[in-house]
């Protein structure tokens, strides 16, 4: 008897290769995969996989996705380590069907993010649209505040996309996140306010004392 279907419960990748599972006769047989960890500087193909529960993958990795879908309730979590525009890489590339329950983006801790630049994480051929999959997408705390979908022209599209990608506006930058409110400004010029009161008492003191030993 033939095996129907094959689970495992948790894969690490590394390095290059590929995953599928398959008959002695090269038929294909069915895979799920609860758990998939995607390393760094990792160039993998799933074929007939399903993610049944999360995929993590981190910045400069790339996985080609052929027939491969999601269980409604997963998740995929994609590391950015730098917002650096030479660390841009795509990271899931290939056919694409029903998105997973949410994607979430983790904050880089390095890089400077270049403004109007499109930082491209998910390409290629999108079966439900890549609006299915620009909605699932959430930026979190990351100083990226736009998402988009664009075609190979990089004209912005909602109906014929070919890629997921994050940016900020052209002419914003990480400074706007530095800048102080209004309340820290006011509690800056309270603090300068009260020690000029304090240094003027500390004066006023030491004349009165000297006046009273002439």
């Amino acid at each position: 008897n033939k095996v129907k279907s094959v689970t495992i419960q948790s894969v690490d990748l590394h390095n290059t290769g590929k995953i599928s599972a398959k008959h002695e006769d090269g038929t294909n047989i069915p895979l799920t995969i609860r758990n998939l960890n995607v390393g760094s500087q990792t160039s993998s193909e799933l074929t007939n996989v399903k993610i049944d529960n999360s995929l993590e993958i981190k910045q400069s990795s790339t996985l080609t996705f052929n027939n491969v879908q999601f269980n409604k309730d997963a998740q995929m979590k994609i590391n950015l380590l730098s917002y650096s525009s030479k660390q841009d890489k795509t990271l899931i590339t290939g056919t694409l069907k029903s998105p997973p329950r949410e994607i979430v983006l983790t904050k880089p801790t390095s890089g400077t993010i270049v403004p109007g630049h499109n930082y491209a994480l998910i390409e290629g051929s999108f079966e439900n649209k890549c609006s299915a999959w620009h909605e699932k997408l959430k930026i979190g705390d990351t100083d990226f505040k736009e998402r988009d979908c664009i075609n190979a022209a990089g004209v912005s599209t909602l109906a014929e996309a070919e890629s997921l990608v994050v940016r900020i506006p052209a002419g914003k930058n990480q400074e706007d996140g530095n800048k102080l409110s209004v309340g820290q400004i006011a509690g800056i010029v309270v603090g300068c306010v009260v020690g000029v009161a304090i240094i003027v008492i500390v004066v006023v003191v030491v004349i009165i004392k000297k006046k009273k030993n002439d």
